[in-house]
């Protein structure tokens, strides 16, 4: 029998065996005395062996506890890989908002507060546009775990860029013209699971001060 199905199927074996293992070795009498007591032979009755190298009630009852730990461990890892084998189903893949804000704009005076409202108006019509969609009502529906990644276009002919890659790839965005400047400041896509957008944006960096 392989010694993982034996462990499965008797945890006391294992706990012998540990037990073996953890137990300095004072000479085979001694320590068969001592399994023979535990195993309810020979002097059954009398307490056991009293030397600090030799097995206790307590020790073995901490051993076994391992074993028992070590069985369920193991059966939880053996069903997640088997899961896995079978093609259980992959890692959630998390629904979050892309916003892609232009870095120039700091270069030509705009301030952090105006920037952070251009991602903002961006967000927010993204949102509204998409209301309907099933992904947006995920989205929404957990207010309190929303996820955004916020990228940086280095001007706007980056910025275009970026929504032309979206509009190929088949995810829908917002672009925000400030008004009545009239400039393309931002964009935001709707929401979508992040496999689905971060295709159309791995050349953008993370927005960073």
């Amino acid at each position: 029998v392989a010694p993982d199905k034996m462990a499965a199927a008797c945890p006391l074996a294992t706990a012998l065996s540990l037990a073996m293992a953890m137990t300095p070795n004072r000479g085979v009498s001694r320590q068969s005395l001592s399994l023979r007591r535990i195993a309810g032979t020979g002097a059954a009755r009398r307490p056991l062996v009293r030397h600090s190298s030799m097995l206790t009630i307590p020790k073995l009852a901490g051993v076994y506890k391992t074993a028992l730990s070590l069985r369920t461990v193991r059966g939880g890892c053996s069903r997640s890989l088997s899961s896995a084998a079978e093609g259980g189903s992959p890692k959630e893949d998390t629904v979050v908002q892309y916003v892609v804000v232009r870095r120039d704009l700091v270069q030509q005076g705009w301030g952090t507060g105006p920037l952070m409202a251009q991602a903002c108006h961006a967000a927010t019509a993204a949102v509204w546009l998409s209301k309907d969609e099933p992904y947006t009502k995920q989205y929404a529906g957990d207010l309190d775990h929303m996820h955004k990644v916020i990228l940086s276009a280095k001007n706007e002919g980056a910025l275009l860029k970026a929504a032309k890659a979206l509009e190929q790839g088949g995810v829908g965005y917002k672009l925000w013209v400030e008004q009545p400047e009239n400039i393309p400041t931002a964009l935001a896509t709707y929401p979508r699971p992040r496999s689905e957008i971060q295709p159309c944006t791995k050349n953008l960096q993370l927005f960073r001060d």
